[in-house]
């Protein structure tokens, strides 16, 4: 368990350098501390700290920062509850993150990525989507096998989910491409599933483990949240 000493004045820094010395994590420290960082999110607004924030000042201070950043009725925000998540820095560079090969680490940036994509954060091509479906197929069910129908089956039905999610997009909160995002779920909503989404997912599936595509979030992720 890890224990934060006089906590009202602790900063994100402080925070995040005892996150990533927590044995019980077994984090690269060095490179964590520069993949990773402090947000404060909610349903309505999410801000990635600076290194000298205060992120109990911040809770404190949360009301006024809905108000002035975010967009809600007066009965959400007066319900709304933040909570502190430690994930990836936007400011993370490109060549950085493609040279990470902390397995650890990889997972973190994975799950993470995953629960954007599932929840329309990051508005995709098709392809790209049928792509993540692939990957995580494999993950899930294991090498690809076209003699297994029920594994294709199931791989079929994930990536329908991610393409739909990812379609529909978050239903509140802050904006994420608007327009943009609306013209995409049309697009994708009119496919059906055909002979390409077939043999585009067997062939995400079915590839080999040293040639699994390197999911770049540094090139989808542009939100500007850095109060």
């Amino acid at each position: 368990m890890m224990e934060i000493e006089d906590t009202p004045s602790a900063t994100c820094e402080l925070i995040c350098q005892a996150i990533v010395n927590s044995e019980e994590l077994g984090l690269n420290k060095q490179l964590a501390a520069q993949v990773f960082t402090l947000w404060m999110i909610s349903p309505i607004l999410e801000i990635q700290l600076k290194p000298y924030s205060k992120p109990y000042e911040m809770r404190q201070n949360w009301r006024n920062l809905i108000e002035k950043y975010g967009h809600a009725s007066e009965g959400r925000m007066e319900k709304d509850e933040p909570k502190l998540v430690f994930q990836r820095n936007i400011f993370v560079a490109k060549q950085l993150e493609e040279r990470i090969k902390d397995q650890k680490i990889l997972e973190l940036l994975y799950e993470e990525c995953k629960y954007n994509v599932l929840n329309g954060r990051y508005p995709s091509e098709i392809a790209y989507l049928i792509m993540l479906g692939g990957i995580q197929a494999r993950e899930e069910l294991g090498p690809y096998n076209l003699q297994i129908s029920s594994r294709l089956s199931l791989a079929i039905r994930f990536t329908n989910i991610v393409v739909q999610e990812a379609a529909d997009g978050p239903t509140s909160g802050f904006a994420v491409g608007g327009q943009d995002l609306q013209q995409t779920a049309d697009q994708q909503k009119s496919r059906t599933l055909d002979s390409f989404f077939v043999r585009s997912l067997q062939k995400a599936w079915s590839a080999k483990v040293k040639d699994k595509p390197m999911i770049k979030t540094a090139d989808i992720w542009k939100r500007d949240t850095n109060i």
